[in-house]
């Protein structure tokens, strides 16, 4: 469908990238060749892995599972590189899974929003225990903690990997796993105008030593998902515009992006997508009150009058 559509609000319910794009690290994107990576949310050919040797950069959730399809696959090993010392076990999501958090995280102060989910995007998510299991029960499967990376470079026709513990390997295939990255400016829905959207970053500036650049770079959203403007009066048209993705974390904790969440985020989002429908046709509703004519009682009081008679 193509053209021109008008709508008076409109829902950005554009998933888990809707915010930005998937993430490659530049320095694995400029030094190799780009059929020698890809990311975790790409379509893979898995098959064409059967016999090699793959590096798997990430400790989430996709991060182990494109290993364990790799592997299952055909893949002749798998190595997946953890940049932290120890694997992250806690989930702090399943923490934000109550009733309490998923209705009124929103309405807490700057202060407190930013302490609780500068401390959430840290830590982020391991991987479910299934796909734990599915990936380490392999015996070519090969877990690197606390070994981030240096850098990637070509050799022969091998990717070389320098991890931070001094090590290198050699693969053939790598496979990255690093989420990807806020920012307006990369949505070509959103690019013309993305410098008038206010981030956290333009209404809060958090004490020292409580710096995030993630945190900082989400959208600083209203209570009904809108975004507000950063330069005030300069888009007041932006309330009209909704995000639903995961970008609405920052602000109104899990939401668009939290099976576990909707049946709190969509009522709060439709309550506000139809009061402000409402209250701008204000006048309009006035008037159709006051004009309101329309008869409900429709008998004829002749008709009754001779009946009591009779």
């Amino acid at each position: 469908m193509s053209g021109r559509i008008y709508a008076r609000e409109v829902v950005l319910a554009t998933g888990m990238d809707g915010s930005g794009a998937w993430q490659v690290p530049a320095f694995i994107g400029e030094a190799l060749p780009v059929d020698r990576y890809a990311h975790t949310a790409d379509d893979i050919d898995f098959a064409a892995l059967a016999g090699k040797r793959v590096a798997v950069l990430g400790a989430g959730a996709s991060a182990f599972d494109n290993a364990a399809t790799a592997l299952e696959s055909g893949a002749g090993e798998v190595r997946l590189f953890v940049r932290r010392k120890a694997i992250q076990r806690v989930n702090p999501v399943r923490w934000m899974e109550r009733a309490g958090f998923l209705l009124h995280f929103h309405k807490m102060d700057d202060a407190t929003r930013w302490r609780m989910m500068r401390h959430v995007m840290r830590l982020n998510q391991p991987p479910p225990q299934d796909t734990w299991r599915r990936t380490v029960k392999h015996e070519n499967f090969f877990l690197h903690q606390g070994a981030g990376w240096q850098g990637v470079r070509m050799d022969g026709d091998a990717i070389a990997i320098e991890t931070t513990r001094g090590d290198t390997f050699h693969v053939d295939f790598i496979i990255v796993g690093t989420g990807f990255v806020t920012d307006f400016s990369l949505r070509p829905e959103l690019a013309a105008f993305a410098g008038e959207i206010a981030l956290w970053r333009d209404r809060f500036t958090p004490p020292p030593g409580a710096e995030s650049a993630a945190m900082a770079a989400h959208p600083y959203l209203g209570p009904g998902y809108e975004f507000t403007e950063r330069v005030p009066g300069r888009a007041p048209w932006l309330r009209r515009l909704h995000l639903f993705t995961l970008a609405t974390m920052a602000s109104h904790g899990l939401s668009g992006s939290s099976i576990s969440a909707l049946k709190f985020a969509v009522p709060r989002l439709v309550d506000r997508l139809t009061e402000s429908l409402w209250l701008d046709d204000a006048a309009l509703h006035a008037d159709s009150l006051l004009t309101y004519d329309v008869p409900e009682l429709t008998a004829r009081i002749e008709d009754a009058d001779a009946e009591w008679a009779a």
